[in-house]
């Protein structure tokens, strides 16, 4: 019962409406300590933007990169005079991944903090988006489930470097072992690999979109995520629905829960 009760504290859930959208967001603290994802949402006229952020670093740091990073891309939008665009958003990840690099520790030797981050920018039905990390995004359609960011770490280089190759089987093998090590996130510096949306997205009634941390799709696949999708109506119970899978696969696999943030979108 304790253990029950100590995990039920540890997750929150929460649902928002606009003229175009609904909006539901689910954090669960998993096995950890301490909470290192920052979530948020703003809204103007006919704008509004979600944002995902997974600290790395340790506790300290972990939190205040994620939350750091958060508040940038929420400020950058609410100050921003007239609509809201995707370069301004790309800026202030930029200005986020210059402040996180530049911080260091007593011995004033790199601090190693740092952050994904996952930025979407709806405009009445428009989609924008920007990233770096591993934090993902997905559009469910018409039963269809698609992931529109790319991930960046080190096993989706290989596979590019596989496909194009440039690197054999056996040295795609021998090195897919540390796959999830990420290749680039704000505060590496410089954030020269950025994921964003070349052009806007058309969205449609009834569309929805699934942003998350990896402490989800780590340990529920992605049939199930659409399976989920497909038959539940009402988006907070589509995030209840995928914080069980995710405790049942945990627990099934004996595996320590990872922080896990969610926020489904739908589009009205």
């Amino acid at each position: 019962m304790r253990e029950e009760a100590t995990r039920k504290k540890r997750i929150d859930c929460e649902g928002r409406e606009t003229a175009w959208c609904r909006l539901a967001v689910l954090t669960h603290q998993g096995d950890r300590t301490e909470q290192q994802d920052s979530w948020g949402w703003a809204f103007k006229d006919a704008e509004t933007l979600a944002v995902v952020c997974d600290g790395m670093g340790g506790l300290e740091k972990g939190i205040y990169a994620s939350s750091l990073t958060r508040d940038y891309l929420l400020e950058t939008f609410r100050d921003k005079e007239g609509p809201a665009a995707l370069p301004d958003l790309i800026r202030a990840l930029q200005q986020a991944d210059r402040k996180l690099s530049e911080e260091t520790d007593r011995r004033e030797n790199p601090a190693g903090v740092g952050t994904t981050a996952l930025a979407v920018l709806l405009i009445e039905r428009k989609l924008f988006w920007c990233g770096a990390g591993d934090s993902r995004g997905y559009l469910f359609r018409r039963g269809e489930l698609i992931q529109f960011t790319q991930d960046h770490n080190l096993l989706a280089a290989l596979k590019e470097q596989l496909q194009s190759g440039l690197i054999s089987r056996e040295a795609f093998e021998r090195q897919a072992a540390g796959g999830e090590a990420l290749i680039s996130y704000v505060g590496l510096g410089k954030l020269s690999l950025l994921d964003y949306s070349k052009k806007p997205f058309c969205m449609e009634p009834q569309d929805r979109m699934l942003l998350t941390t990896d402490g989800l799709y780590r340990l529920v696949e992605g049939d199930i995520l659409r399976s989920i999708l497909t038959e539940e109506k009402d988006i907070e119970k589509v995030l209840w629905k995928l914080e069980a899978e995710a405790d049942q696969a945990a627990r099934r696999g004996r595996i320590p829960r990872d922080n896990m943030t969610t926020i489904v979108i739908e589009i009205k």
